[in-house]
């Protein structure tokens, strides 16, 4: 409820709005249970059913859709299309913190840094996952000492290659020098159209292994959802830095020979 723009402002006015009369113990408490039956009303008067809501908003955002697929886009369809997406992503994010609340685990908060809940799971994650077997040369195996000796070696010769340049390496070369920070919080993504008379193109690069065999491509839409093209490239033996990074290279260079 905290995300609704007029949340503060509601729960200010009700506080006040509560008169009663005793000893400043009983008047807190009194005022909490009142407040919390009148909190209960405005929560189901606005929001509502939070997973109702969600499927809704796609249901209209699909009429709206199927609309524009019969009679061809323009300005006005692409403003409804536009409010209808915002519709679906603020259902989302209402759900999201639905069931952020209804979890009551401090992971959300407090999961990705350096405090000790963080060392508490991760260490009971760790206590929970054991490597009794490898497969190793199509055979398997069972020896600790062996399949200790078999991972480090791997990894010493996949990293230490001298056909792999490092995600350091690139950027050093782009002159670029990379400022390690955390996501400030963590938000849901859906697809939008861009603005009109824009097109969008969407990349994506891959790698399998890390570094491994790597690819990257991307597909590009017109304001009205037209398709223009797509492109896609192997990259070899890649990271997958290496291959995000290449694959925003390689549209814009064919966005500007395109025009």
């Amino acid at each position: 409820m905290a995300v609704h723009k007029d949340f503060r402002e509601f729960v200010v006015n009700s506080w006040t709005s509560i008169v009663v009369y005793g000893c400043p113990m009983f008047i807190f408490v009194e005022k909490l249970r009142v407040f919390k039956r009148i909190i209960q009303v405005w929560n189901k008067n606005i929001f509502g059913i939070v997973h109702d809501r969600v499927v809704g908003a796609r249901e209209e955002l699909s009429k709206i859709q199927c609309y524009i697929s019969i009679h061809g886009m323009n300005e006005e369809n692409y403003s409804k299309e536009a409010a209808a997406k915002e519709k679906v992503y603020e259902a989302i994010r209402f759900q999201h913190c639905f069931w952020r609340d209804k979890a009551h685990v401090k992971w959300l908060t407090e999961g990705d840094r350096c405090t000790k809940f963080f060392h508490s799971y991760a260490k009971v994650k760790v206590a929970k996952c054991n490597l009794n077997c490898l497969m190793i040369n199509d055979s398997l195996s069972t020896d600790l000492v062996t399949n200790a000796n078999h991972v480090v070696g791997f990894y010493s010769n996949l990293y230490n290659s001298p056909h792999q340049p490092s995600d350091m390496l690139v950027f050093n070369s782009l002159g670029i020098k990379p400022s390690l920070v955390r996501a400030p919080k963590i938000l849901p993504i859906i697809w939008s159209v861009p603005p009109y008379g824009w097109f969008k193109i969407n990349t994506d690069g891959f790698s399998k292994g890390n570094p491994g065999q790597s690819a990257c491509g991307g597909v590009i839409h017109m304001c009205h959802r037209v398709f223009l093209g797509c492109f896609a490239m192997p990259l070899g033996c890649r990271t997958a830095f290496f291959s995000e990074l290449m694959v925003i290279i390689l549209a814009i260079e064919i966005v500007s020979k395109k025009g």
